[in-house]
């Protein structure tokens, strides 16, 4: 199991941070670093805020608050919270040994302290690469393959339209003969289909008016293919003077 901790930076460089979920780790917000966030929030006119991201959170079950006993641990390279930081991760692998423990963290120093202890360091846009983009629970990306999948029968049409039609042009280019043929016999149908049972000529309406126009151009067409489909053959001539072009 991993646990990554979340260090301020990490947070306010990459917000989504806390609202994301990964099944290949835990993601840990010391409670030192919720109270820098709500100082940052305090003092922010406009900017994101940020604890109430890491409540939503909380509240999804996506990120977990680790509250710190003292003593923190003292450094006069690192600020204070920046040491509280520290006295958290110390004390989750105390407590946790079997805990795999990673800092993402965009703070050099914290960094380089983290890993004179032994730990895994991430920066933030490491951590959105690594663990983030992509899964599978991100926040948006089940909701949107579900309306994917919802409207398969629209554009699915379309594209089973796109692909029939390059697999007709496909086979009309290797059997034109076969294919014309095709045509014509398409062509009546649907121009018979217009009149088929009744042949009431007076109840013919302006769609179906079109649609035995288009039936009647389909068997032109399969006609030139038929001709150009026998070109070289010995029916050609015959077909020719039958219809000469």
């Amino acid at each position: 199991m991993k646990w990554i901790v979340l260090d301020t930076s990490a947070i306010v460089n990459q917000p989504s941070t806390v609202s994301f979920t990964s099944p290949q780790a835990t993601f840990v917000v010391p409670e030192s670093v919720v109270a820098e966030l709500s100082r940052i929030d305090s003092g922010s006119t406009g900017g994101p805020r940020y604890v109430p991201l890491i409540a939503n959170a909380i509240d999804a079950g996506t990120a977990k608050v680790i509250p710190i006993t003292p003593p923190f641990y003292q450094d006069a390279q690192l600020s204070p919270p920046a040491g509280r930081l520290l006295a958290s991760v110390e004390q989750i692998k105390k407590e946790h040994p079997a805990v795999e423990v990673i800092v993402a963290t965009d703070d050099h120093a914290v960094a380089a302290q983290t890993r004179t202890k032994g730990l895994a360091t991430i920066s933030s846009r490491e951590l959105l690469t690594r663990y983030l983009i992509g899964a599978a629970s991100q926040p948006g990306v089940a909701e949107r393959a579900k309306h994917i999948v919802g409207t398969i029968n629209v554009w699915g049409t379309f594209l089973a339209i796109l692909l029939l039609g390059a697999s007709l042009f496909w086979f009309r280019s290797r059997y034109r003969l076969a294919y014309g043929v095709t045509e014509v016999g398409v062509g009546i149908v649907a121009a018979a289909r217009v009149f088929w049972p009744s042949f009431d000529y007076s109840a013919v309406t302006g769609l179906e008016l079109l649609q035995l126009l288009t039936g009647l151009y389909v068997m032109v067409r399969g006609r030139d293919n038929i001709g150009r489909g026998i070109a070289g053959t010995r029916f050609h001539g015959s077909w020719a003077r039958l219809f000469p072009n």
